[in-house]
């Protein structure tokens, strides 16, 4: 018994020392941390950062609006240009700003879970991303859910690279303004 346990013990030791032999026969290479290096996304193509950002920028977006968050969704917007139908849409009352055209939806549709929290009832779904040399062009459908169901509206949101701002704005008043005029009986 105590031969069958010395024996598996050198047997364990053997594998060990040669285990380790090879991994320092190996050597990793790793780089020298004095060393400055470029971080790891300017590895990546430049298409494929600005698609990133413009991922981003649409997500904080898309948070300041399931958020209710009138101020930072007219910080967001300052500045773009409406397409027709928003500024058609500007028109309706509590609807002269991204920011009041929230907050006039949210009081009238915004509703509360059991907790009392809020729950969101607007969605958007990506559908289309394009990249010219000039903007980032995103489009996709906006979702907003009234006491009577859904309405859903086509949004185009434009991405200015250089600015790193939101340029262009096209469906999204439309959407939150017509889907807070009061239901037809």
């Amino acid at each position: 018994m105590i031969t069958e346990r010395l024996a598996s013990a050198i047997c364990y030791g053997f594998v060990a020392q040669l285990v380790i032999t090879r991994l320092a026969a190996q050597s990793i290479q790793l780089p020298d941390p004095r060393v400055s290096r470029p971080p790891v996304i300017t590895e990546v193509p430049p298409e494929a950062r600005r698609e990133m950002a413009a991922q981003l920028h649409l997500s904080v977006l898309i948070g300041a609006l399931e958020q209710g968050d009138a101020a930072a969704f007219d910080v967001l917007l300052r500045d773009v240009s409406l397409g027709p139908s928003d500024e058609v849409a500007r028109q309706a009352p509590g609807c002269a700003s991204p920011g009041s055209a929230l907050t006039t939806f949210n009081a009238r549709n915004r509703v509360l879970s059991r907790t009392g929290s809020p729950i969101p009832l607007i969605f958007f779904d990506l559908r289309n991303y394009r990249d010219s040399s000039e903007n980032v062009i995103l489009s996709g459908t906006l979702s907003v859910r009234r006491q009577a169901g859904f309405a859903v509206g086509s949004v185009q949101l434009v991405l200015d690279p250089k600015r790193m701002e939101w340029s262009h704005v096209e469906g999204l008043l439309t959407a939150l303004c017509g889907a807070d005029q009061p239901e037809s009986p």
